[in-house]
C-alpha cells in the first residue's frame, strides 16, 4: 500500500484544509517523475521532493509533483444562495 505522507510530505486531509462540509474520493496518483521546462529561455531543472510543503493560504501542496484523479463535493449549506450564485454564473463555464 501507498504512504502518500512519505511520497507527497505532511498534507492534511482535504476535508480540514477545505473546512467542513467537503467529502472526497481519490481515485489515481500518477507520480511526476520526469519533466522539463523552461522560462524565458531559462531552464527550471529537473523535478524533486522538496522538503517542507510549500503552502496557498491555509492550503498546503504536495512535496513532488503529483496529478491527483478523484471527486471531491461541497456540501449545500444555503440554498438560496446557491440558486443565486448558478444564476449569476449561468453561461460562464460555455463561454470559457
Amino acid at each position: 500500500m501507498l504512504d502518500l505522507r512519505s511520497t507527497l510530505g505532511d498534507l492534511p486531509a482535504a476535508a480540514e484544509a477545505l473546512r467542513p462540509g467537503f467529502e472526497q474520493a481519490w481515485g489515481c496518483f500518477y507520480f511526476v517523475d520526469e519533466a522539463s521546462a523552461t522560462v524565458g529561455g531559462a531552464d527550471l531543472g529537473r523535478p524533486v521532493r522538496v522538503v517542507a510543503n510549500a503552502r496557498i493560504g491555509d492550503f498546503a501542496l504536495p512535496a513532488r509533483g503529483v496529478l491527483a484523479i478523484g471527486r471531491g463535493a461541497w456540501e449545500i449549506r444555503d440554498p438560496v444562495e446557491y440558486e443565486a450564485t448558478r444564476a449569476g454564473t449561468a453561461g460562464q463555464a460555455a463561454a470559457g
